[in-house]
């Protein structure tokens, strides 16, 4: 057996593997011979069939699926030997110079590419300030948080006559100027809060509405805002904001949520017994959770920001056409030429992120302790269950998060997710910060544009992102 290394560039080899009969016979006579012993074939005992018969009948699969094992361990075992960092996974190339012949036991050469991680260099701290964004909790923001809680906790009813604090629930159907259904035109199911409807004469209307009522209506007039109406039929903004047609809207369902009172018991039901038990209390509770929630989306566009700073400052290349290749290979559906080129710099951006994590991870001697994963799960547990109002106690968090680690693959994602983290932390702590202090509505802004890009980097395209008076949190959806 012969194996050789050949440059076709600096971060892309090709190995050149030769076998001789000598390299693979023993191992496909025993492969052959074991199977025979448990073999069944009509004339034969079970176990009894001659290794002879057995050869002769599928010998050439023997060969051909001890041969795929030689080559795939010599190609493991030279690349550990040889301390080569590996980029995706060796490619088969054909051998124009050879043509190996399953039929016969003679000499056999392969080719495989193999793409190479380039050396990467890092000089912290980084030379350039990054931003960040302290945000101010004002009082509108924590009046809407708390009513948010008190509707969430609050009673559910179903009222005969709808009044300014119900959400309508019914059919909209796209009508002619002569008021007939329009052929081919918009319909949606959806709901309408009447407190967010701006048109004070189509408000009025709606208050006095029943169920199994329809009413007309112009979404566009009503709501003046077309990411609402977008929303509400289902649409892009862009086809929203140019809607002149009415619209019936036929009422399925009213619906109301009386606000929870400022009770023990409601303080209770949000934040655990006994945590929070005076109306003071909750309201610098209610402080703290925007707080936080402010300071994670500015660490979110933080680490984004410092994400450009780095790729700008550690230049090096990554074997893209070998990486592209290897792309539609691994890929189970199939993908097109248009289709990689578009979304190849979003790989490429991720994976030059991963190296540089990777590096930080090496050079500072990074572990990973029970602990770690431990937290990553936990943290895990906690984000999902909470968007569901749900207190979970310590022992059913600790038992959900065991169970996530007992998985592989998941224990594989919190190792590297953890990893990753550690590293970033590094470099946070080895970059200069530009501090500014911003209000709800200038946040509002900044993050709009960097939820938008990050979006398009990751090749999220036609998309729009709200960010309404008392709504937490951005959104995208795809039109």
């Amino acid at each position: 057996m012969n194996i050789s290394q050949e440059n076709i560039s600096d971060l892309n080899k090709l190995l050149r593997i030769k076998l001789s009969p000598a390299d693979y016979q023993k191992d496909v006579e025993s492969a052959i011979k074991k199977f025979s012993k448990t073999a069944t074939l009509k004339g034969f005992r079970t176990g009894q069939v001659p290794a002879g018969v057995i050869k002769k009948m599928y010998g050439k699969s023997f060969l051909v699926d001890e041969i795929n094992k030689i080559v795939g361990n010599q190609i493991n075992q030279y690349i550990q030997e040889n301390n080569l960092s590996v980029l995706g996974d060796p490619l088969p190339k054909e051998n124009t110079a050879h043509q190996n012949n399953f039929d016969l036991q003679g000499d056999f050469e392969f080719l495989f590419e193999l793409g190479l991680a380039p050396n990467v260099e890092i000089t912290l701290p980084l030379k350039h300030k990054v931003k960040y964004y302290e945000i101010e909790v004002d009082e509108k923001r924590m009046q809407d948080y708390s009513n948010d809680l008190r509707r969430r906790y609050g009673k559910f009813s179903n009222p005969d006559v709808a009044n300014e604090k119900c959400i309508l629930y019914g059919d909209l159907t796209e009508l002619n100027a002569d008021g007939t259904e329009k052929e081919g035109g918009l319909k949606n199911t959806s709901t309408i809060s009447i407190e967010l409807v701006k048109d004070a004469a189509i408000k009025q209307q709606m208050l006095a509405l029943k169920k199994d009522d329809v009413i007309v209506f112009n979404p566009m007039k009503a709501m003046q805002d077309a990411t609402e109406v977008g929303y509400m039929l289902k649409i892009e903004k862009a086809q929203a904001e140019n809607l002149t047609s009415d619209f019936s809207y036929k009422i399925s369902s009213i619906n109301q949520v009386e606000k929870a009172d400022l009770t023990p018991e409601f303080f209770d039901k949000v934040y655990g017994p006994g945590t929070v038990t005076t109306e003071a209390e909750f309201n610098e509770r209610v402080k703290n959770d925007i707080a936080n929630m402010f300071a994670n989306e500015s660490r979110h566009k933080f680490n984004h920001d410092l994400e450009d700073v780095l790729l700008h400052e550690i230049k090096f290349e990554l074997p893209d056409e070998f990486l592209k290749r290897w792309i539609k290979t691994v890929n189970e559906k199939p993908i097109t030429d248009e289709q990689l080129t578009r979304e190849y710099p979003s790989y490429s951006r991720e994976m030059k992120l991963k190296l540089i994590e990777q590096k930080i991870a090496g050079d500072h001697k990074i572990e990973i302790t029970k602990d770690d994963l431990n937290g990553y799960a936990r943290q895990l547990i906690l984000q999902q269950f909470s968007g569901y109002g749900q207190n979970l106690g310590e022992e059913l968090i600790n038992d959900f998060a065991k169970r996530y680690l007992d998985k592989e693959e998941n224990l594989r994602k919190a190792t590297e997710q953890v990893m990753a983290q550690k590293a970033q932390e590094i470099i946070a702590n080895n970059t200069n910060r530009s501090i500014h202090s911003v209000g709800c509505t200038c946040r509002r802004i900044y993050l709009s544009h960097h939820y938008r890009r990050k979006a398009n980097e990751r090749g999220i395209y036609g998309c729009f992102f709200a960010l309404d008076d008392g709504q937490d949190y951005f959104s995208w959806r795809r039109y």
